[in-house]
């Protein structure tokens, strides 16, 4: 949805909207397809490499594919042991696709002086892209976009496993029953009381007001051995309620 907008916004701010409605939507399928392809393309960094390396392999990934696009510098401008590069640049795959959609439609009165004009030719020999290469630029970046998917898929079952949480060393001897220690636990010196009070009052100033709030007024309590609270009170209830 993300791309299907921007692509549509960018196709008729630029100019494009003149064109038949064929081109424009094999612009909207180029721009998803390269999408689906670079977000495979990061999801085999983050298969293999860790947290603190992905974002500099995806730099340094980005920093070529913008490069050897194709669009800084021209195909013919690329020096001769740099062009392996251009041609496994999935971003230029995507960029010639858009090209040859553009400059190979009617708009252009002659589309091979045109793509010959911005440095867009193909190899040594200096010939422009025909149409056909738009299918090739298609199939390429379907093949790289399931080549990253085997990638990735190899990484995560072969590279990044995440090891599972082992028990903690547990001494089976200590879970077992010992009489001497449960009679020294049970031999501790301790002395049951009874602990009882009546009348507590409790009053706190007011933070708004020259007043106090009365929090516990007359209660009466008593606190036994082994046994839970009980509070005989009939205010504290009300207080509380």
């Amino acid at each position: 949805m993300d791309v299907f907008t921007f692509g549509t916004i960018l196709y008729f701010m630029v100019g494009l909207s003149d064109r038949a409605v064929t081109e424009y939507f094999l612009f909207i399928a180029i721009l998803m397809t390269f999408a689906m392809m670079m977000n495979m393309q990061l999801a085999v960094f983050a298969s293999f490499a860790p947290d603190s390396q992905l974002q500099v392999y995806s730099a340094c990934t980005l920093l070529l594919l913008i490069l050897f696009g194709g669009y800084i510098v021209a195909p013919d401008a690329i020096p001769s042991f740099y062009l392996w590069i251009y041609w496994w640049n999935p971003f230029a795959w995507a960029y010639r696709a858009l090209v040859i959609n553009e400059f190979r439609s009617s708009r252009w009165d002659d589309p091979d002086a045109t793509l010959a004009g911005i440095g867009f030719v193909y190899g040594i020999d200096s010939r422009p892209f025909e149409q056909d290469w738009l299918g090739y630029c298609f199939l390429y970046m379907t093949i790289y976009f399931f080549g990253c998917v085997v990638l990735t898929a190899v990484s995560l079952g072969y590279v990044r496993q995440i090891p599972e949480p082992t028990p903690p060393d547990v001494n089976i001897t200590r879970l077992v029953s010992d009489p001497v220690s449960e009679r020294r636990r049970v031999n501790v010196p301790f002395k049951p009381v009874t602990l009882s009070f009546a009348d507590v009052c409790y009053e706190v100033k007011a933070s708004t007001k020259n007043e106090t709030l009365k929090l516990l007024n007359g209660v009466n309590g008593i606190f036994r051995s082994g046994r839970m609270v009980r509070v005989f009170d009939s205010s504290l209830f009300q207080l509380l309620w």
